[in-house]
């Protein structure tokens, strides 16, 4: 009981000082999209092509938004972390594992990573994205970022053994993918991700933002009331720095 009382008022103080993170993502499509701006910076922001479920029953908008707007709540029940020493990158294999999938869940999000904002014809080779640092999480939590083939893991991202570079993959411009991704314990995890790559024209470019996800708490019935206090979801995020074509 007073674990669930600290925790609901460390995340009503989290969402008052930051009044969008009470739009937690819950359910829908949407992607880590990255765009060129015209002070010739990669931006990284949510990017949503139709509206997706928010906690107390409502929806953020269509549009694209800074990291900071939202924040991505990944659902229990978690599930034990699969034998094999292929999956010792999770964790403990006592761990349990809250994750988001590669394919559609019901009540979870499906995240993407997308480069559909840059053009494939003003790039060199692929774009680079990497894992840059986990700015928080809960103590002992790991996060990772993976593939799968008929159960055999191809790791992109893991913390449970350092940050290194490594903890990176490749991507076209244009493109989109969908990983899992995996949250070894409970609580709030911020994530510093990043981007980079060699323009045609620009040379080489680079950006970096911190995304939010919220492994298993708060529950979105238990923060129904924060939606009133919310203002990403409504007031959305205006990117005026956006290069909308490169020559």
């Amino acid at each position: 009981m007073r674990f669930c009382l600290v925790l609901g008022l460390f995340w009503c103080g989290f969402a008052i000082s930051n009044p969008a993170k009470a739009d937690l993502w819950i359910g829908g499509h949407g992607d880590i999209g990255v765009a060129l701006t015209n002070t010739n910076e990669l931006e990284l922001h949510f990017h949503f092509e139709d509206a997706v479920d928010a906690a107390g029953g409502g929806t953020i908008p269509a549009g694209e938004y800074a990291p900071t707007d939202h924040s991505v709540f990944v659902a229990g029940p978690p599930i034990l972390r699969p034998s094999g020493s292929s999956w010792d990158f999770l964790g403990a294999p006592t761990d349990s594992i809250w994750y988001l999938a590669d394919f559609v869940e019901p009540n979870k999000p499906f995240l993407g990573w997308g480069l559909e904002d840059l053009d494939p014809a003003d790039w060199n080779g692929q774009l680079t994205w990497n894992l840059v640092s986990v700015v928080s999480a809960p103590t002992g939590g790991n996060f990772s970022l993976w593939s799968e083939s008929f159960g055999t893991p191809t790791v992109r991202f893991a913390t449970s053994d350092g940050i290194t570079v490594a903890d990176a993959f490749t991507q076209t411009a244009g493109g989109h993918e969908h990983f899992f991704l995996g949250f070894s314990r409970e609580g709030i995890y911020q994530v510093e991700l990043g981007i980079s790559g060699n323009h045609k024209t620009l040379g080489n470019l680079s950006g970096t933002g911190v995304f939010t996800f919220a492994a298993g708490v708060p529950e979105p019935s238990s923060i129904a009331l924060l939606s009133v206090v919310s203002t990403g979801g409504c007031l959305g995020w205006i990117r005026r720095k956006r290069r909308t074509k490169c020559s």
